[in-house]
């Protein structure tokens, strides 16, 4: 990634190769933004529970780590 000449395409080659080394850390990182992105959303909507801000959180966390997880396999070759 020392090349400022590379193009696009290799730069998401590598960070895409960077996710398939370190799948744990690219999932609960992803996970932790999710929720910490939630939160702070939901924090600023009046009226909703604490109970239900944290649900809320979790939900969207979660649904990003599976979208991480199953959005990172490749298609078959037919």
């Amino acid at each position: 990634m020392s090349d400022s000449n590379s193009t696009p395409n290799s730069k998401f080659q590598s960070m895409r190769q960077w996710v398939v080394d370190h799948k744990l850390r690219a999932v609960g990182s992803l996970w932790l933004s999710g929720i910490a992105g939630s939160i702070a959303y939901n924090w600023s909507q009046p009226g909703m529970k604490t109970s239900v801000r944290i649900i809320h959180a979790r939900l969207w966390g979660c649904g990003l780590g599976h979208a991480l997880i199953h959005g990172n396999h490749d298609p078959p070759i037919s």
